[in-house]
């Protein structure tokens, strides 16, 4: 072990001699500053990890190396001492200076592009996976719609904490009109309304009537049963659960389709 460094209180000027470091003593005044030893064989080994020309230093010259090469707690033997009471820093045997986060790499250009454009193109192949699994959600529930189905779109009306009474979500709410694609794009939001208003209400008077085209499909739940007159004066049909429609009890051929239409209005649900 040897005893390596400066007085705390030393109020001696020094500078760092790694280069590239611009930290001096009176720039910072409360950083740690380590002498470089004087031997000759530790000397060299500190001036190579710094990569300076120990030629143009001799031994003799008082050269510091700041702390921000070195990792405190663990170069310093007496470290707890130190930050306590103070006074002269023990280095542990063979410490080096081994940080240099202030130095500039020394690789040739055409290297440092090299790892800049691959660093770059490993980000973009990740930014295209994630939207890729994106994409690929998005496009599940189209993909369950069969083609040539003429569905324009799918509604349901959704709440949220205010100041109207619901009896459906025993709390105050406002509730919006929301109508979406089949490929889970939101295509209208309607303005809020209390909570007690029913969904066919919602839709006759919100305005969605006027932005959806004549003789399309709309699917909806059981809340919108008493809105299908108002998509037939548009030419559009309402396309619900059939057991709600009916007392009746329904065939197998209309569980399959109750159960179909279930699976794909879960996305606007």
């Amino acid at each position: 072990m040897e005893n390596t460094g400066e007085n705390a209180i030393n109020r001696s000027y020094k500078w760092c001699f790694v280069p590239g470091c611009t930290n001096t003593s009176i720039k910072i005044p409360n950083k740690v500053f380590l002498t470089v030893p004087r031997d000759i064989k530790r000397r060299k080994m500190w001036m190579k990890m710094a990569r300076r020309d120990d030629v143009a230093n001799p031994p003799t010259s008082c050269l510091f190396c700041c702390e921000d090469h070195f990792n405190l707690q663990e170069d310093i033997e007496n470290y707890c001492r130190f930050k306590i009471m103070g006074g002269r820093i023990q280095l542990k045997k063979n410490t080096i200076p081994h940080i240099f986060d202030c130095r500039k790499s020394r690789q040739h250009t055409s290297d440092t592009v090299y790892m800049k454009s691959g660093a770059a193109k490993r980000r973009r192949i990740q930014t295209l996976q994630e939207m890729e699994k994106e994409i690929s959600k998005t496009t599940i529930m189209t993909d369950e719609i069969t083609a040539g189905c003429s569905t324009q779109a799918m509604i349901d009306c959704s709440t949220s904490s205010s100041i109207t009474w619901s009896d459906y979500k025993k709390c105050n709410t406002l509730k919006y009109l929301i109508s979406s694609t089949p490929d889970e794009m939101i295509n209208y939001i309607s303005c809020g309304y209390g909570g007690r208003t029913s969904d066919a209400i919602i839709v006759e008077n919100c305005g969605y009537l006027n932005e959806i085209p004549s003789g399309c499909e709309i699917m909806a739940d059981r809340g919108f049963k008493h809105i299908e007159h108002l998509l037939t004066q548009k030419g559009c049909v309402l396309i619900r659960p059939p057991s709600i429609a009916s007392s009746v009890k329904p065939s197998k051929a209309e569980v399959m389709h109750t159960k179909r239409i279930a699976s794909l209005r879960i996305h606007i649900e």
